[in-house]
């Protein structure tokens, strides 16, 4: 049986793997599916198993939930194709690994335990293995110490053979040339600016003007579907007022806090460290001189400012001597060489934080306020079991408010709605999804509160009177008339520039752009205007729309060969995108390939039955 000798790029790799995985199996506190169907498909030898998939599933929802700010239903993520993209991540997974095992590729017993004692999820709070916690993780997971060491091996293995197949792949050098040539070109353009002031005549409406504009776009004029809603409602607010908090709770946070409200004078501070003084008296000699600035030592022994930025420190976390000079009244800049708990070092401090001292007066609302919050929200929660008990039992929604600390309220919402009870994801979810005769249910809000609502009627979208939306009317068909007539007045003065003819001839006041490539930006103007400039032929102009203005951009020059110093680091980045992407194009061929040859089978049945569960459980 083939063997690897682990290197160190690969390692790192699988540890990325091994923490993933251990997230996954520890995250949810899994249960294996009952049944005695195994798995929902396989490839080759190898079987995707159904707690596997399950979990593959579940772990999609948490970090869509988690992407989008609210959480993503099963059925969106089905709707979405996030599913079926699971499945086939997990069949492509399984044809590499059905690969491995017949390849022969594996890793010794030695390599497993040592992986498995680095995993920091196995470890205690002292960073040592716990062979008890070990074996719960996995048992709470489903898998037994022998299945996870077997997947461990093969992960493993899977990661080596993904980097021998991709790999060592290095691009065509002539595309990342043209990418860096497309990238650090430069233009050289003018534009001016026609705005209200340019047109010769005041845009007025006439009556019929406005007829007209009304009949023509009606949708602008009306009012969008319209929902009545009664709703009950308790928010953490409002029991909180009624809470007393002893000032004793108050110090008790205040004091348990005191790092945050007591904070001693601090400085931000960066450290090169030297082998010895003679290093560093060196350095600071060529700083002294203006041979070459802080950034370049970093650069010479290929150090970055996160490898030496120390954050924000204290008087106490240096030695006496350096603290005096980092502290001194005012100073920023440059220091050194000082001592060090890692030897002679050149310091730069680049700001100064003042002490803080926040007195328990100025921060005990603040702090009263949280305590009432918290046990506000525990108290909604033991409350929303009385509620539910109403409900079940047919009370309305104004008995439940009559019997309860539940206040009844009524508002008129719409999708564009977003204040008030509005404001809140949830309830308008629940108001505009509501339908005539359901029953009220209770649903908690982001903040600890909990409602329930009745739809008690909708109003249909309506086309008002004109008299009744006069100003908006004379505003939109205003501004639409003075975009028309100025796009009119840019085109004239476009023709007329054709050639050598200058801004100022045609009563123009222009501005000149140089030397900006495509990512620049052109401070009063749209965002698209170096976008527009860059498809210009020499000499063409283009016209581009503003609020009420238009702007006229005339192209100057084109500037090739503008590469600089600063981009030989974009080139090394772009041909390690450019590597990478064909890496992962080879890697994904390879994978089909193997899958194809190995053959797939899907159990449509059980792939159903792990959904059906997922989406009856609400999740493991």
């Amino acid at each position: 049986m083939a063997k690897f000798a682990k290197s160190k790029t690969a390692s790192y790799a699988v540890y990325g793997v091994l923490g993933l995985l251990v997230l996954s199996l520890g995250g949810f506190g899994v249960t294996s599916f009952g049944g005695s169907t195994q798995s929902v498909a396989s490839v080759g030898d190898r079987e995707v198993g159904v707690n596997e998939y399950a979990r593959a599933v579940n772990n999609e929802l948490s970090r869509l939930s988690q992407q989008f700010g609210q959480q993503i239903t099963l059925e969106q993520a089905r709707a979405f194709g996030v599913v079926d993209n699971v499945l086939q991540q997990l069949l492509s997974q399984a044809a590499v690994d059905n690969e491995v095992v017949r390849l022969g590729f594996s890793i010794g017993d030695e390599e497993v335990r040592k992986q498995i004692l680095e995993i920091p999820a196995f470890q205690s709070l002292g960073g040592q293995f716990d062979k008890v916690n070990y074996e719960e993780r996995l048992r709470s997971s489903g898998l037994s110490t022998k299945e996870f060491e077997n997947n461990l091996r093969i992960q493993t293995a899977r990661t080596f053979l993904q980097g021998a197949v991709g790999g060592g792949v290095i691009g065509n050098s002539a595309y990342g040339d043209a990418v860096i040539d497309f990238l650090t070109q430069e233009r050289n353009f003018e534009w001016a600016l026609l705005d209200a002031s340019a047109l010769s005549e005041e845009v007025t409406a006439t009556d019929a003007d406005l007829q007209a504009y009304y009949d023509e776009n009606p949708a602008t004029f009306t009012l969008p579907e319209s929902r009545q809603i009664t709703y009950a409602v308790l928010l953490p607010e409002t029991v909180a007022a009624t809470i007393e908090v002893p000032a004793s709770e108050i110090q008790a946070v205040y004091d348990e806090r005191a790092a945050e409200f007591q904070k001693p004078e601090r400085r931000l501070t960066e450290r090169l460290a030297f082998a010895d003084e003679a290093a560093a008296n060196a350095a600071k000699a060529r700083l002294d001189s203006g041979e070459v600035r802080f950034a370049d030592l970093l650069a010479e022994r290929d150090l970055t400012l996160e490898d030496v930025d120390m954050g924000e420190v204290t008087r106490d976390d240096l030695y006496e001597e350096t603290a005096n000079a980092l502290f001194a009244d005012g100073f920023l800049g440059i220091a050194g060489p000082l001592p060090s708990s890692v030897g002679p070092a050149i310091f730069r401090v680049n700001g100064a934080l003042a002490a803080i001292d926040t007195p328990l007066e100025d921060v005990q609302e603040d702090i009263r306020s949280e305590l009432a919050q918290s046990r506000a929200r525990r108290e909604i929660l033991d409350y929303i079991t009385e509620v539910d008990d109403l409900l079940a039992g047919g009370a309305t929604l104004e008995e439940v408010a009559a019997e309860t600390q539940m206040t009844l309220e009524t508002t008129d919402i719409t999708t564009e709605s977003a204040e008030d009870m509005a404001a809140y994801n949830e309830f308008r979810a629940a108001a505009l999804s509501a339908q005539d005769g359901d029953f009220p249910e209770i649903t908690e809000l982001s903040d600890g509160g909990i409602f329930a609502l009745r739809l008690d009627g909708i109003t249909p979208p309506t086309l008002q009177d004109i008299e009744a939306v006069t100003d908006q009317l004379n505003e939109a068909w205003t501004y639409a008339e003075t975009q028309i007539r100025l796009n009119t007045l840019a085109d004239e003065k476009a023709a007329s520039l054709e050639g050598d003819v200058l801004f100022a001839d045609q009563g123009l006041r222009s501005i000149a752009e140089v030397n900006l490539r495509r990512d620049g930006t052109v401070a009063g103007t749209p965002p698209t205007t170096v976008f527009e400039a860059f498809n210009l032929e020499l000499g063409q102009l283009t016209t581009i729309d503003g609020v009420n203005e238009v702007y006229i951009v005339r192209l100057n020059a084109i500037n090739t060969d503008t590469q600089t110093e600063e981009d030989e680091g974009l080139s090394a980045i772009v041909a390690n995108e450019v590597n990478g992407s064909l890496s992962n194009d080879i890697y994904a061929a390879f994978t089909n390939a193997v899958r194809a040859d190995a053959g797939v089978s899907i159990n449509t049945t059980a792939v159903n039955a792990v959904l059906t569960q997922l989406a009856t459980n609400g999740g493991f």
